[in-house]
């Protein structure tokens, strides 16, 4: 009895390509939560005591926020395109070397180097444990005590007769206070408002730098430094942890004693 199988029958996939955009989260690994999302007050802040004039701080508030959000858009709207372009051929080589490649050149690695990891072994074992045990004798009548005494006085100080005038005291607290506070007010009402659009272009460059450069450069680096890990850490463990094993055994008979006296 034969077995008809539907030729017309459709096996539906969704894939990353057909799924719909999600416009409003656009960052749902959030892989960019707490780095790049700066807001006017992780920036500029002003201090009790220290505040400029109202409307400064209003008008450098706005000018901030809005430099820097448009300032985001047109970098993008121009160069969006072309880095997602560039990143998207970067990442498919990158995926195509590390699947058809890396893994299998790992795979072969890790199937030869037991081999050796088990002979080496057994040498350092044979020869050097021995020989380091023997070494560790030199050592073993070493006895070390520490001692910590902590006084009062060590910590805190006070110097007598050196006191000004309180006439003196009193009115420089006082021209300090008042040119400080009327000098700052000067200041943040002739330049807060440029360097507030200064800042607010500047972080957006950087935001944008950060997204469409930085992040990829941090996931492309990912991937392959994982196949140097493992590969540089198979080779620690073959051929180190042996000697440092063997080398372990001549501090094995120190004794160390840790007194604090307060």
């Amino acid at each position: 009895m034969e077995q008809q199988y539907p030729s017309n029958e459709k096996k539906i996939v969704r894939d990353s390509h057909t799924k719909e955009i999600d416009l409003i989260n656009r960052d749902p690994k959030q892989i960019n939560e707490d780095v790049i999302k700066v807001d006017f007050e992780d920036v500029i802040a002003e201090p009790d005591g220290t505040h400029s004039l109202d409307g400064v701080w209003k008008v450098s508030y706005t000018t901030f926020t809005v430099s820097k959000y448009w300032c985001y858009r047109v970098l993008s709207a121009i160069f969006g395109i072309p880095m997602a372009l560039i990143w998207g051929f970067l990442f498919a080589c990158i995926s195509f070397c590390h699947v058809w490649a890396v893994v299998p050149c790992i795979k072969s690695y890790m199937i030869e180097i037991q081999c050796v990891s088990r002979i080496y072994s057994l040498c350092i074992q044979t020869f050097c444990n021995p020989f380091f045990e023997a070494l560790g004798k030199v050592f073993s009548s070493i006895r070390v005590a520490l001692r910590k005494e902590v006084d009062f006085e060590d910590v805190i100080a006070e110097p007598d007769g050196t006191h000004s005038l309180d006439g003196v005291w009193k009115v420089s607290y006082t021209t300090f206070t008042v040119s400080k506070y009327w000098c700052y007010r000067v200041l943040s009402a002739i330049f807060g408002i440029p360097m507030a659009l200064i800042w607010g272009f500047l972080f957006a460059c950087i935001s944008f730098c950060h997204v469409w450069a930085v992040v990829p450069c941090i996931k492309s680096y990912m991937i392959e430094i994982q196949c140097v890990s493992r590969i540089y850490s198979l080779c620690i463990q073959t051929f180190c942890d042996p000697f440092f094993e063997a080398l372990g055994k001549v501090f094995s008979s120190i004794r160390v004693a840790l007194r604090k006296e307060v």
